[in-house]
């Protein structure tokens, strides 16, 4: 088990830590870990690459964000934003699962629930 820990720890640090540090006025340092030095400059040749996509798609995003639901069925329908609130919930709440599961099984368990003959 030891060795996994070192393993996991050995890819934490090589992965978060200190690679650069920059010196700032008053003493202080700004220290930059390897995925800091890859994404930023990815992010901005992908937005390069992509010739701006989210400053030119935005004006889209927040239309279909605000836009009202349709209510022409029974029972009505969730507008966009609505939709996006329900799945971010529900997939925190999927990974929150085995947490709760593993830390307190009777909560989760369904012992309770009886088959009806």
């Amino acid at each position: 088990m030891n060795t996994i820990i070192n393993l996991i720890e050995k890819t934490y640090y090589f992965l978060w830590g200190d690679w650069i540090h920059l010196p700032l006025p008053g003493g202080t340092t700004i220290n930059l870990p390897l995925l800091v030095l890859l994404l930023v400059p990815t992010g901005i040749f992908c937005t390069i690459r992509t010739r701006f996509l989210q400053i030119r798609m935005l004006p889209d995003m927040l239309r279909a964000l605000l836009e009202k639901a349709e209510t022409g069925h029974k029972g009505g329908s969730l507008s966009a934003l609505q939709a996006l609130i329900v799945s971010t919930m529900v997939g925190g709440f999927e990974r929150c699962i085995p947490f709760f599961h593993n830390h307190f099984p009777r909560t989760f368990s369904c012992g309770h629930v009886r088959r009806r003959d």
